[in-house]
């Protein structure tokens, strides 16, 4: 007796795997593309529904969009259903215009609802896609006519279609018709560097200008060392330049003595006695140097006493009233400051000096702690 072998059952058939389908006859057995395939069923390969127009996709109301071994539907948009069936929104009563969920240009075009959709059409004198529409008409440009109303020179006209706009230029502020000046100096808007420079208004802008010491094109300012590029006033080697943060200061040095700017020395002032013809002791000298041409001393131990008498002359030993010199330092007549100063007799007085590490008029003398 002959038995049937089930090649399908038993997996023993060649049948395209997953596309195709087995079916067991009598001592064999075939295969057959599934459907949405197309082959002799050893091989199979997807058949394009939406290409071959095999579909069931509504029609002009629907998508069909090909799958593996299918398609699918998909109604428009403007469209609900199921992509078999399609019924237009406007049976839902959705009108895109009177919703304004249109996308027609805005005063210039008109939009006009259809089933499913809506159309958008320029209006007269305008031309374009209906979603951008342009004017046909010549747009009279007043800028270039000069027929607008902007202030002159501090407004800048632009034109527009139908018409212009008035801008007030950098540095005005008003309403384009009329523009003021703005005092960017006053109002703190100007760029100016901080404290060293100066900030000068001018009509529709400003400058800015580094102030005296200072360098630089006014937004940055830098110290000017006026002692190293030689720009200072000071007594040209008997006094020393100091930069200091946006100036200098001049001081006189050792043994001279002045402003800084005029220095005077000991020689020079034995120069002066010697014209008026006047004799006088280095000691006194000194003093009068000390009193008169400098508010500090030119050495540390020494501060400014009262001025000598000024009644000697080279001739005399005497006295005012003609009489014999008295030594006051050496009667201890004098009113020096004990161990701290040094009494210098003169013709007709005598001086006091600090000693070396004491400071003051002689008569009072300090310890110089400095």
């Amino acid at each position: 007796m002959f038995i049937d072998a089930d090649e399908c059952g038993l997996s023993k058939d060649n049948c395209a795997e997953n596309t195709a389908t087995c079916t067991n006859t009598e001592g064999s057995f075939t295969c057959i593309c599934n459907d949405g395939y197309s082959g002799d069923g050893l091989t199979c390969q997807d058949v394009d529904e939406c290409t071959v127009d095999t579909d069931n996709c509504a029609e002009n109301t629907a998508t069909c969009t090909n799958t593996v071994g299918s398609f699918t539907c998909i109604c428009n948009d403007g469209y609900y259903g199921d992509g078999m069936t399609c019924q237009g929104l406007f049976e839902l009563h959705v009108d895109e215009c009177a919703s304004n969920t249109d996308n027609c240009a805005e005063n210039t075009a008109t939009c006009t609802n259809t089933v499913g959709s809506f159309t958008c059409i320029c209006n007269d004198g305008y031309y374009g896609d209906g979603m951008t529409c342009q004017v046909i008409l010549i747009d009279v440009d007043e800028c270039a006519a000069d027929t607008d109303n902007c202030v002159e020179n501090t407004a800048t006209c632009t034109n527009t279609v139908g018409s212009f706009t008035c801008i007030c230029n950098d540095g005005y502020s008003g309403d384009g018709m009329n523009c003021q000046d703005t005092d960017e100096c006053a109002s703190s808007t100007d760029n100016c560097a901080e404290n060293t420079a100066t900030c000068n208004n001018t009509v529709g802008s400003f400058t800015c200008s580094c102030n005296d010491g200072y360098s630089g094109d006014g937004m940055t300012c830098e110290d000017v060392d006026e002692c190293a590029v030689d720009t200072d006033n000071c007594a040209e080697k008997t006094a020393t330049c100091t930069n200091t943060v946006g100036s200098f200061k001049c001081i006189c040095n050792d043994g001279y003595s002045g402003d800084g700017m005029t220095c005077q020395g000991l020689i020079e002032l034995r120069l002066i006695f010697f014209l008026m013809d006047v004799d006088v002791t280095i000691e006194v000298l000194n003093q009068w140097f000390l009193t008169f041409f400098r508010p500090a001393p030119p050495f540390k131990n020494y501060r400014a006493p009262a001025p000598p008498s000024t009644s000697y002359c080279k001739e005399c030993n005497k006295d005012n009233e003609g009489e014999r010199n008295v030594d006051e330092c050496a009667s201890s007549t004098d009113n020096c400051a004990e161990n701290t100063a040094t009494c210098t007799n003169t013709v007709g007085s005598f001086t006091c000096i600090c000693n070396d590490g004491y400071y003051g008029d002689g008569m009072t003398c300090q310890d110089d702690v400095a």
